[in-house]
Parts: structure tokens; C-alpha cells; sequence
């Protein structure tokens, strides 16, 4: 398979630069992934907030993927590649600011009508002020019901879904 990529890229004539790399630590502008364990729990604690609580995925396991991808800013978001080196700028493709988890899922231009829809959607099943941390951790707010939180992240992966972007 690997050997099939190299003379697919050699014939659209794309350079290519292969590494191996043991671990996050050290990579340029890494935040989020070392070999300390304090530091190891502040990752984890990205996708488990808080002790015990159950953390809501959905069925389509690419979608599931894809949201555990942006909780643990490891995605393939503009801003995450370029933590990892792989790419020449964090900048979003809109070019209004980096593009993080927080800006595809809240500013970005680029998904604008969609993300209007899902948030007037929320905003139908609750009126909590908390509904961005709901929308960008797997925290659940005190003030919305766990019901309601498991339609609030329904409505979340169906907008992961309908971008169609592989994150």
C-alpha cells in the first residue's frame, strides 16, 4: 500500500518528506502530548472532563473518530497539522483566524449556514447560556438535562458529519 502512495505521488510530482516520530513530545508548537503523566492526564482530561462521567459517542464510528479527534486537538484541522509540522500555516482556509477545534465548530466561515441551522436547533431544545462548552468539550453543563445533552450531541456529530471534512 505504501509502496502504491510513493508512485502516486511521484507521478503527480508531489515532494514528500517520510519521519518517524516516537511521540508528540517535542514536536513543534506541541501543547498537548508528552510523556509526563501529569501532563498525559491533561490529555486525557480533554476527552473525560470530569471522573465518572459517560462520554456520549455516536454510531457512526467515522463520525465518533473525528469528534474524538477534535476533544483531544489531534485532528486534521489546519492548526493541529501545523503543531505536528505538517503544515505551513494554522491559519483557516477562511483566513479569519487559526483553524482549532473551538473555530470549526464555532467561527469558521466556511460552514457558516450549517452551523447557523445546528444552533437553532440547540437553541430549541435548550435556552442555557452553556452551550458552546456542551458543543466544544464532553462536558455537560449543570443546567442542561442528560437528555437533552444526548440530543444537543446528535445534532453536533450530524454537523461533523454534513461537513464532510476527514478531521
Amino acid at each position: 500500500m505504501l509502496k502504491t502512495l510513493l508512485i502516486d505521488c511521484l507521478e503527480a510530482k508531489l515532494q514528500l518528506q517520510l519521519f518517524y516520530q516516537f511521540s508528540l513530545q517535542g514536536s513543534l508548537g506541541n501543547d498537548y502530548g508528552t510523556t509526563n503523566t501529569q501532563e498525559d492526564t491533561l490529555t486525557t482530561s480533554y476527552l473525560i472532563p470530569v471522573v465518572n462521567t459517560k462520554v456520549l459517542f455516536p454510531l457512526d464510528r467515522d463520525i465518533g473518530i473525528s469528534y474524538c479527534r477534535l476533544l483531544l486537538h489531534s485532528s486534521m484541522l489546519k492548526d493541529d497539522c501545523y503543531r505536528f509540522g505538517i503544515s505551513a500555516t494554522p491559519v483557516c482556509v477562511c483566513g479569519a483566524d487559526r483553524e482549532t477545534s473551538e473555530h470549526f465548530l464555532l467561527h469558521g466561515n466556511i460552514h457558516k449556514k450549517t452551523r447557523i441551522e445546528l444552533f437553532e436547533q440547540i437553541h430549541q431544545i435548550t435556552a442555557s447560556k452553556d452551550i458552546h462548552r456542551t458543543v466544544t468539550t464532553s462536558e455537560v453543563s449543570e443546567q442542561i438535562s442528560k437528555k437533552q445533552n444526548r440530543l444537543i450531541k446528535d445534532l453536533l456529530f450530524e454537523f461533523i458529519s454534513s461537513t464532510k471534512r476527514a478531521l
